[in-house]
C-alpha cells in the first residue's frame, strides 16, 4: 500500500508535502486514535488549538488534516471523510499600503543578476508577469503556451476559485523578452513535450514554491520589507488605484477581482478628503 509520505509527494510539491506531513505527524502524536475521528472530534481539535493560542492560524492545520483523511479514503482505510465540509471563515486583514512597493521599486527587480544563467530569461519572464500583470503565483504556474498571443501582445489568465478570467496586455518589452525565452531558454529546458509556459531547470512544470523561490532570492534588495508574489501583486494593484488614478472598475477587471469591495480595500484613504467630509456632514457647532 502507498504510504502517506508517498501519497503527499505525489500530489504536492516537496515543500508543501513536507509541511502537510509535519502537521499530520503532530496531530497523530496528540491523537493516536485520529484514524477513527468523526466530524465533531475534528471541530473540538480546532477549537482546542484556537483556545490555546488565539493568534494561531489553523487554516494550514486543517488543510493538512484533510489530506490525511483524503489518504485514508483513497487507500480504502475509511469509507467516509470526517472534515471535508469544514471550511474556516477568513477574516480579511487590512492591506498595509504603506509597506508596499512603488512602480520604480518593482521595476528594479528586473535588473538583479540570476544565480543560474540558464534560468535568467525564464526568471525575468516570471518577474515581468508579476510586476506588470500582477498575476498570482498560482496563475503563473497554470499559464500555457496557448495563453500567450505575441501577435496581439496579450496574455490570457484562466479563472480560478478566487479570481475571474481575463486577458491582459503585455508591455512591448515583455513581448521581446517572451520571444527570446520561447525561442532559446525554454527549448533548452524542455525534456518532453509540454504546453506549460514556465518550466523548471529539469524541464518540469514550475510550481508555486518555485515561483516564491525566485522572488525570495531578491529579498536583499528590500531587506526591511516583505517581498513575495503577493506583496508584488498588492503593490501593482495599489499603484494603479492610488498613483495612476485608474478607475476602480478597470482595476477590478485587471486584477480579476470578483467583487468591487475587494478592489476597494486597496484604496488609500485621503486624509484631506476625509476631513472635508467630516466638515460637511458633521460641522462643529
Amino acid at each position: 500500500m502507498e504510504t502517506l509520505k508517498q501519497y503527499l509527494h505525489k500530489k504536492h510539491s516537496d515543500q508543501t508535502a513536507k509541511t502537510y506531513l509535519y502537521n499530520i505527524d503532530v496531530f497523530l502524536m496528540q491523537y493516536p486514535n485520529a484514524k477513527t475521528f468523526l466530524y465533531r472530534d475534528i471541530i473540538n481539535y480546532l477549537d482546542t488549538m484556537k483556545k490555546k493560542n488565539p493568534e494561531l492560524s489553523v487554516g494550514i492545520k486543517l488543510t493538512s488534516i484533510k489530506r490525511y483523511y483524503d489518504y485514508l479514503l483513497e487507500t480504502g482505510q475509511r469509507n467516509d471523510h470526517p472534515c471535508r465540509k469544514i471550511h474556516l471563515k477568513n477574516k480579511k486583514k487590512p492591506i498595509q499600503i504603506q509597506d508596499l512597493f512603488t512602480t520604480t521599486e518593482l521595476q528594479a527587480l528586473m535588473n538583479r543578476e540570476n544565480k543560474y544563467k540558464n534560468l535568467e530569461l525564464r526568471n525575468k519572464v516570471i518577474i515581468s508577469l508579476l510586476i506588470h500583470q500582477a498575476l498570482t503565483s498560482g496563475e503563473l504556474c497554470k499559464l500555457e503556451l496557448t495563453d500567450i498571443d505575441l501577435d496581439m501582445g496579450t496574455v490570457y489568465i484562466k479563472a480560478s476559485k478566487k479570481n475571474s478570467r481575463r486577458t491582459l496586455t503585455l508591455q512591448p518589452s515583455q513581448i521581446m523578452l517572451m520571444q527570446n525565452y520561447l525561442s532559446t531558454s525554454r527549448k533548452n529546458l524542455i525534456r518532453k513535450k509540454s504546453n506549460t509556459l514556465i518550466l523548471t531547470q529539469t524541464g518540469k512544470a514550475e510550481m508555486v514554491d518555485g515561483i516564491h523561490y525566485v522572488i525570495e532570492s531578491l529579498k536583499a534588495l528590500y531587506p526591511d520589507r516583505t517581498l513575495n508574489p503577493l506583496t508584488i501583486r498588492q503593490s501593482v494593484i495599489s499603484n494603479m488605484l492610488n498613483e495612476k488614478k485608474t478607475p476602480l472598475e478597470d482595476v477590478q477587471l485587471f486584477a480579476g477581482h470578483k467583487y468591487p469591495s475587494t478592489t476597494e480595500r486597496y484604496r488609500r484613504k485621503d486624509i484631506n478628503e476625509q476631513r472635508e467630509l467630516i466638515k460637511k456632514f458633521h460641522p462643529l457647532r
